[in-house]
């Protein structure tokens, strides 16, 4: 339900916010047809990578003007003229980085037929640029679910204290497995969230072999739909 004084100006954003976070609920794809007319899904998408791009050299600055232009609140021509290039040099760092990234990745049959991809993003992926670990781990994602069209895809992208999880097929609660990990195992300060398909863990560093290890478990436990 959509409040009706919400201005028309707006009304696109839960549709960039939905297509950014890759979401597959009901409610997505009803916000993405509100405003089919007056926006495409690549240009939605479109929009949200150039946000994506623009807020990781924003950091903490609210990039006030910038992300209006972006959002296309403003005058249309530089918001198109903007995105256009924003998404030029986002998609160029993207294949940058998933030529170094893709040569590394280690995958595995899990017992319950998922494919399960892993990735080190402390040490096979450039660090400190556009995309970040997570956004890095995504993509990734969305090229081995291409390699595997018909089978549950599992990536993880992990650090040294950290780890980001994206899945196709795979029916996880994340926030539920980083509950349990957090009482299976003592000592490792796992915290997190996230849901069905996308989500992250943040565990101290010592302990990142075990949570792995008992992620991977969790994981090769999960209901996968083909």
């Amino acid at each position: 339900m959509i409040n009706p004084n919400i201005s028309d100006t707006i009304k696109h954003l839960p549709a960039v916010s939905a297509v950014g976070d890759r979401s597959e609920a009901p409610e997505a794809e009803r916000y993405i047809s509100l405003v089919s007319d007056r926006y495409t899904l690549e240009e939605l998408k479109e929009m949200a990578l150039a946000l994506d791009y623009e807020q990781f050299w924003l950091k903490f600055s609210s990039g006030k003007g910038l992300i209006d232009d972006i959002l296309d609140l403003g005058d249309h021509t530089i918001h198109k003229n903007l995105v256009s290039l924003l998404c030029e040099q986002a998609n160029a760092m993207i294949k940058e980085q998933l030529e170094i990234c893709l040569f590394n990745v280690k995958s595995q049959k899990l017992s319950n037929g998922a494919i399960m991809n892993v990735i080190d993003v402390e040490n096979y992926a450039q660090k400190f640029t556009f995309p970040p670990p997570g956004k890095t781990s995504g993509e990734v994602h969305d090229v081995l679910t291409k390699k595997y069209p018909d089978k549950p895809v599992v990536t993880i992208g992990y650090g040294p204290d950290f780890a980001v999880i994206r899945s196709k097929g795979v029916l996880m609660n994340i926030p539920k497995i980083v509950r349990e990990l957090r009482e299976d195992i003592k000592g490792a300060g796992v915290n997190g969230g996230g849901h069905l398909v996308v989500g992250s863990i943040k565990f101290v560093e010592g302990m990142r072999t075990e949570v792995l290890s008992r992620l991977a478990e969790k994981i090769a436990s999960a209901e996968v739909v083909y």
